[in-house]
């Protein structure tokens, strides 16, 4: 899928105001479903991660942004999944799970909140419980920024995980809850 004008516009902006360093694109299947995983600081991560990584990401993302008119076009172009934060959204894990039935690669941080906001936050097992019901692959990635003007902001793509074997079997909440320090000790140890 094409990224369009205005994530080249985004791109070359932000290309004036930072310095970025992508590592490990590479890492990064061309096609077919796949997960993406990243640590969250800031709410320019998923916009960097949208410009920069060497393929199209669908995000999946707070519901409450699906209310603000320009943004929400925009999201939706690029098949965001919204989700009600706070209560079991079985329709948001569907559509996950669909985007990578369907060869998209889907974007998540395990947190689900900014960690800068929220200092301790702890990967939720969202990621985990969507990589074992799809037996896809997740991608670590690790953003290192503080986003000050002209500032470097380096994403280190790691070797991704695959969780083939794991397609159709009901993992227990402890195995859920491996699987996901598992992915958050990746990203964590690819700063």
């Amino acid at each position: 899928m094409n990224k369009g004008f205005a994530t080249q516009l985004v791109k070359g902006f932000m290309k004036l105001i930072f310095r970025i360093e992508i590592n490990g694109a590479e890492n990064l299947p061309e096609n077919g479903g796949c997960m993406v995983c990243s640590n969250h600081i800031s709410n320019w991560d998923p916009v960097l991660l949208q410009c920069f990584l060497p393929r199209m990401i669908s995000f999946m993302c707070k519901e409450e942004v699906a209310h603000i008119p320009l943004i929400n076009s925009l999201l939706r172009s690029q098949r965001t999944v919204f989700v009600k934060r706070g209560k079991g959204d079985i329709g948001a894990m569907r559509a996950c799970m669909k985007s990578i039935d369907e060869g998209r690669a889907l974007g998540i941080f395990p947190t689900g909140t900014r960690e800068k906001k929220h200092p301790g936050a702890k990967p939720k097992s969202g990621a985990a419980l969507i990589a074992a019901k799809t037996g896809t692959i997740v991608v670590p990635v690790s953003i290192k920024a503080d986003y000050r003007l002209f500032s470097k902001v380096k994403v280190n793509i790691g070797k991704p995980i695959d969780y083939s074997s794991l397609k159709g079997q009901k993992l227990s909440s402890d195995e859920l809850a491996e699987m996901t320090e598992e992915i958050y000790d990746k990203i964590k140890n690819n700063y």
